[in-house]
């Protein structure tokens, strides 16, 4: 019979230590495989390691463009995360964050806001039109009884190219089919 130590928090510390180590080892384990692919192709993977590291993170600036990258990834997968923990499958978060990204940058543009203002209003417009497509799939499940993950899926391309024609259309850049 094993004698088991439980934490403050619940569990044991092996449970603890096991949920450090997963994404640990996970990391360590695609940095293998990536090592193995690059030898493969006849390159360097110390070279290769090197220059990934040093174009991520080699400055500050570099440091400020991987994050600025990295945002709506980590916020994509959060709303995940939360989705799931909450017990419900959210396949929509690429939609959700692109129709609150697009809404905000319309708002603050629209009105020519500047400085705080403009950021505390594009954080709420966004907070709410990405909170409002997010519901879509919901209203959609309990009044017609459709599946929630597929019309999530669906509304995330319709995100994308609503935020096309807003940026090629009513914003556009002058010649430029862009914003």
């Amino acid at each position: 019979m094993s004698k088991k130590t439980f934490s403050v928090f619940g569990g044991t510390n092996r449970e603890h230590l096991i949920s450090a180590l997963v994404p640990v080892i996970s990391i360590i384990l695609a940095l293998v495989i990536g090592a193995i692919i690059i030898a493969c192709l006849g390159k360097n993977p110390i070279k290769g390691y090197a220059l990934l590291f040093s174009g991520s993170v080699g400055s500050k600036s570099r440091i400020a463009q991987t994050l600025m990258s990295a945002c709506p990834l980590i916020f994509t997968s959060l709303c995940a995360a939360f989705a799931y923990k909450c017990g419900v499958f959210n396949l929509g978060g690429e939609g959700q964050f692109v129709m609150g990204a697009t809404c905000a940058i319309m708002t603050v543009l629209g009105f020519h806001l500047e400085g705080i203002v403009a950021i505390v209003v594009a954080l709420l417009v966004g907070i709410l039109v990405g909170g409002i497509w997010g519901l879509l799939p919901g209203i959609m499940k309990i009044t017609r009884g459709l599946n929630e993950m597929i019309t999530s899926i669906m509304l995330n391309y319709v995100a994308v190219l609503f935020m096309s024609w807003v940026y090629t259309g009513p914003f556009r850049g002058g010649d430029n089919p862009e914003t």
